[in-house]
């Protein structure tokens, strides 16, 4: 990769690969399970969405509502930052294109009511993404090829993991190590 600055003067820099994926351990907040590793998987049980819509059902709303204030707490009171990432997903009715561009809209949708709550510039980044019809947790189908709207429903969703940067925070000039996985309820 290549670029030519003021007087044609070209310098090379060099290909970084990309990131490696890295296995989440996954703490919901519903599940009273012993805290394990260092993600946090906020994704919110049931439904999202209906078919063929990017507005969050209220129910899912209020709960989302309250996993972005417990990132929010931490923040505010541990200094607690990291990388949200939010994945939308749709079910596999319609167009492959369609459905990538609406599961972009529900992720924006939900990445929309964390930073009205936690809000931005406080050391919580958000990663934002689209996965179409791609990555289903359930059939979309029965076995014998009729249509599975149960299925359907649990695919038209959308994940929220939280990656802290790291357990150490500086307070007062000392270090504490953070358990932020036993603090989210």
């Amino acid at each position: 990769l290549g670029f030519t600055f003021g007087a044609g003067e070209k310098r090379d820099y060099p290909v970084l690969p990309a990131p490696r994926p890295v296995e989440p351990i996954v703490v919901t907040p519903e599940v009273k399970t012993p805290p394990v590793g260092r993600t946090m998987d906020l994704t919110v049980s049931g439904a999202y969405f209906d078919f063929d819509k990017a507005t969050i059902k209220e129910n899912a709303k209020q709960e989302i509502i309250g996993a972005a204030q417990q990132i929010k707490t931490l923040n505010q009171k541990s200094n607690l930052t990291g990388v949200l990432d939010v994945a939308g997903h749709t079910d596999s009715k319609g167009a492959k294109e369609y459905n990538q561009k609406l599961s972009e809209k529900r992720a924006a949708a939900v990445a929309d009511v964390y930073t009205q709550v936690i809000g931005t510039g406080n050391g919580i980044r958000y990663n934002v993404a689209g996965y179409g019809e791609d990555r289903p947790v359930a059939p979309n189908t029965l076995p014998n090829g009729k249509d599975n709207p149960e299925g359907r429903a649990r695919n038209r969703r959308v994940e929220v993991k939280f990656y802290p940067d790291n357990k150490i925070i500086r307070e007062n000039n000392t270090n504490y190590e953070l358990d932020v996985e036993s603090q989210i309820k």
